[in-house]
């Protein structure tokens, strides 16, 4: 029983009903943080380095003929307008205004490096991919912050190491995280009524949260377009799309270049 606002009174569920609800949420939230663990750092991770491999140079050339066409088109809009110091001193706002798409631009070179490197690496075997699955998912259950919001620094620090070993395939250190990993780690001691209360409510929230993030990145690139990455067929019908879009682009800068050569020539 606890007294609410304004003195209202009323009864909280068993303590053997509360814990049962979290166990129930606990395994409910294991699923989908390992799902999404799974999503973010493997399935994503793979998808993003082979887009980038056998789609990037076709990327990048359609990334720069956007931000030139942009560019251009800005260019040509402040030369009709203005003169003089007027234009010279917009046209270098402009050169600052477009440095995000530089950066864009730098960035997605710099994944096409780290793709092309990525590739040849030596990868897991399949076994060898399943036992850290299993290995992490016992990890996930036993200290994941989510799953247990009242552990403490240490074991969530322990999560964390396990979470790094596993984003760079460290079977080792994952290991090492299982063992130190004590039977009964989630709670050293039972909780108060009112603490399994707050508990229970914040894994709803998490759960609710997760599985929400869960369908955004299911929704957001690479995986929306895992289809084209993982299939040739489709995969040469996004190639040729990039291209086509390019060549258009392309058409609009030469013309944009002849506008702003005549002004150039007034």
């Amino acid at each position: 029983m606890m007294t609410g606002h304004f003195g209202q009174i009323f009864l909280l569920p068993g303590r053997s009903l509360l814990e049962k609800e979290i166990k129930r949420l606990q395994a409910d939230l294991l699923q989908a943080v390992f799902e999404y663990d799974e999503l973010i750092y493997k399935d994503c991770f793979y998808l993003e380095k082979h887009f980038y491999f056998n789609f990037g140079k076709e990327w990048f050339s359609l990334l720069k003929a956007h931000f030139q066409t942009i560019y251009l088109e800005r260019k040509y809009g402040i030369m009709r307008r203005y003169k003089n110091n007027d234009q010279k001193l917009r046209l270098q706002q402009l050169e600052k205004d477009l440095s995000v798409y530089q950066q864009l631009i730098t960035k997605t070179e710099e994944k096409i490096q780290s793709a092309e490197l990525w590739i040849y690496e030596d990868k897991l075997t399949d076994e060898e991919s399943r036992l850290m699955r299993g290995m992490y998912r016992q990890i996930v259950s036993n200290v994941h912050p989510l799953l247990y919001p009242l552990q403490t620094k240490n074991q969530e620090a322990l999560y964390q190491k396990a979470l790094t070993a596993y984003k760079r395939d460290n079977k080792e250190i994952l290991q090492l995280v299982l063992d130190q990993l004590n039977e009964d780690y989630a709670q050293a001691s039972p909780l108060k009524l009112s603490q399994l209360v707050d508990v229970r409510n914040t894994l709803l929230v998490s759960l609710y949260e997760t599985r929400n993030q869960l369908a955004i990145r299911r929704s957001d690139f690479p995986y929306l377009i895992r289809n084209y990455i993982l299939n040739d067929n489709l995969g040469e019908k996004m190639r040729q799309s990039l291209i086509h879009r390019r060549s258009q682009f392309t058409h609009k800068i030469n013309q944009l270049e002849l506008e702003i050569a005549k002004l150039k020539e007034r």
